[in-house]
């Protein structure tokens, strides 16, 4: 009998509970929310007066055509009297306080990337084709103290933008995550914005990519290299590229292991055998005339006086190219949608972060800075600072130049320093291997870019109903979100560009990766803002958290991770000087985007660096007001100062955690 009157009054509170009258919120998330009064009256006592049970609830509402995205009941009922109809007194049993009751909805991705694939993924998406283009452009730009100078402040730039993502991902490895932290801790519009930009910025790397590999290839002789470029490159290449990412991504992230080993062999391999070959660079002339040439003299009138005046201008504009070679060090951030799940304790707040997402985010940009710089050393002693087969911005004269393969392969156009280095040691088949590993290191970044950028749009709109009636990029196929994908890869016609005869062509794709390059560093501003704007939350609120925790409150599990002020082992990483490190973050971010963006037009206004540098940043101001417009709400950022503002949204970045607890 007991159990049954424990099973009637537990159905008559779930009853009363679904059928409450309750406000409805729209969250970000594209999720409704039904808000209960934490003072609801569930019957009546036997002084005929409502009795209080002190509920309080959150309940997501599954919007049209959607899923349940999270939700999170608790409940406060206290009774030490059972149902007693005869009194007419209704009490509930006894649910404990403050126990979150998770509703998590099945995952429509395959979560199988472990740490070691979320390392290599951001290993493969990072060590690109960045280092070999654009260290010998830079050195043709502004000498041979600029490269590895330029490598290393973006480095520098990239650790502690990283710092910044490193602290909100290890609290909250969530789906989607540079997209959330902003629009949450900011404005929900510029999440929005934020993702297509992001998108954007990968998609369109994924062309570019496709390009250069063509470009490397010229360097083996072709009866045809039109058709070869046009049949394998442009088309066979691509093709293969979607099929493998429409593949379970457990077959991915193998994939990204064999290339990322790879990838590393080869920058230590052309790190340590380079340097010894280099030293008879160029097999025709004196071993030492190559490094007395590049430092004799002052290094600041090594410099390419079409694009600035002095050093200091082409300086910075070699910041803005090395930039490019850093895109891809956030994809922690991205990878966690399909990653294995922390472990379970973890929601509660009591466990470490997960190791390999830790150490992704704080060492991989120091690690590759490191490289980078390392490596761009070895190419500006040895090769030629003014060699005429360097690469140059394609609006300016004279571009670019044909050499002959020395080992009779015939012509092709260099646009690396690697290739030129190797191709005048005395070492045969060198030059040829190492454009091998050249092409094979843009595919696989090109294979990346489509995992990277077609998992941002899936998580962008997974679950929006506006979106998925369309079926969009927000529906899966066998788990695989194969829409996305072919959304991702609808840039790889701009390839077939390259055909038109001239230069407008070149100019064309280098404006396009440069605008990409861009659209990535203004989301490590917005990361890096959203970072300061919680930090100084949790400063701001930390005697309401330490109150909530205290009191064993339905909300103390999700508080207790973010006490930063508090020697607490809750907490997964603290980085180093914040919120200064995070200024900096921002103050290089707009360095970038303003000074070094804009450096090449002080000498006067050329067309392409503008079209690059400044044309994201209307589109992506246009789209934000468009969206605010759309939306009807306000110019505001996020109110943060309230305190149950700001205590909802870590609730609800604590509930989406614990969604991804399988």
């Amino acid at each position: 009998m007991a159990n049954d009157e424990r099973q009637r009054a537990f159905s008559w509170a779930q009853d009363w509970f679904m059928n409450t009258p309750s406000e409805t919120v729209s969250y970000s998330d594209g999720t409704r929310r039904r808000s209960i009064p934490s003072e609801a009256n569930i019957g009546p006592t036997e002084n005929g007066n409502q009795h209080s049970s002190g509920i309080s609830s959150a309940l997501p509402v599954p919007p049209t055509g959607g899923s349940m995205e999270m939700g999170v009941r608790d409940h406060s009922i206290n009774s030490a009297t059972p149902l007693d109809p005869a009194n007419g007194v209704l009490k509930a049993p006894d649910v404990e306080v403050g126990e979150p009751i998770i509703v998590v909805r099945r995952s429509e991705v395959d979560r199988d990337l472990r740490g070691i694939h979320i390392f290599m993924i951001t290993i493969s998406g990072t060590l690109g084709v960045g280092l070999y283009l654009r260290s010998g452009e830079i050195l043709r730009l502004a000498g041979p103290l600029a490269t590895p100078l330029a490598f290393l402040i973006i480095g520098i730039l990239a650790t502690v933008v990283m710092q910044c993502i490193a602290e909100m991902i290890c609290i909250w490895p969530i789906t989607n995550a540079l997209v959330k932290f902003p629009a949450v801790f900011v404005d929900e519009e510029l999440g929005v914005v934020i993702g297509w930009a992001y998108w954007f910025s990968y998609s369109i790397s994924f062309a570019c990519l496709l390009t250069s590999v063509a470009t490397e290839a010229t360097f083996w002789p072709m009866s045809n290299p039109e058709a070869v470029k046009g049949c394998i490159f442009f088309f066979l290449i691509p093709l293969v590229l979607w099929a493998f990412n429409c593949f379970p991504v457990k077959w991915y992230g193998l994939s990204e292991i064999i290339g990322g080993i790879a990838k590393i062999s080869f920058i230590l391999i052309l790190i340590v055998i380079l340097m010894p070959i280099a030293i008879s660079f160029p097999k025709d002339s004196g071993a030492t005339q190559i490094p007395n040439q590049n430092w004799q003299g002052s290094p600041f009138t090594k410099i390419d006086k079409e694009v600035g005046s002095n050093w200091f201008v082409t300086f910075c504009t070699a910041l803005s190219v090395a930039t490019y070679a850093f895109v891809g060090i956030e994809i922690p951030a991205i990878a966690a949608l399909e990653a294995k799940a922390s472990l379970p304790q973890n929601i509660e707040g009591k466990g470490p972060a997960n190791p390999a997402l830790k150490f992704s985010s704080i060492w991989l940009p120091v690690i590759v800075g490191t490289v980078y710089v390392v490596a761009s050393i070895i190419v500006c002693i040895f090769v030629p600072w003014d060699h005429p087969q360097l690469p140059r911005y394609s609006w300016l004269a004279n571009t670019n130049s044909t050499t002959s393969d020395s080992s009779g392969g015939g012509s092709f156009t260099s646009v690396s320093a690697f290739v030129l280095l190797a191709d005048g040691s005395t070492l045969a088949g060198l030059a040829s291997a190492v454009t091998f590993f050249l092409v094979f290191t843009a595919i696989s970044a090109a294979n990346t870019n489509i995992y990277i950028a077609s998992r941002t749009i899936y998580g962008l709109y997974q679950g929006r109903p506006w979106f998925s009636k369309f079926y969009g990029p927000g529906k899966t196929t066998k788990k695989i979100p194969i829409r996305a994908i072919c959304l991702t890869c609808c840039f790889f016609p701009i390839c077939f560009i390259t055909y038109v005869p001239g230069e407008a062509a070149t100019e064309a794709i280098d404006v396009l990766a440069e605008a990409g390059s861009a659209c990535c560093v203004f989301v490590w501003l917005c990361e890096c803002y959203a970072f300061i704007r919680l930090y100084r939350s949790i400063h701001r609120h930390k005697d309401e958290i330490e109150y909530e925790i205290l009191m064993e409150t339905s909300y103390a599990s999700c508080l207790k991770p973010i006490r930063r002020y508090h020697d607490a082992v809750e907490y997964p990483y603290k980085s180093i000087g914040q919120p200064k490190t995070a200024w900096l973050a921002i103050f290089g971010c707009v360095w970038i985007l303003i000074i070094s963006n804009s450096a090449a037009m002080w000498k006067g206004f050329q067309l392409q660096p503008f079209l690059s540098g400044f044309l994201p940043l209307f589109v992506i101001a246009f789209a934000w007001v468009v969206l605010k417009l759309k939306n009807g709400t306000s110019f505001k950022q996020t109110n943060l100062k309230s305190w149950h503002v700001f205590r909802d949204i870590i609730k609800d970045l604590h509930t989406l955690r614990g969604q991804d607890i399988p």
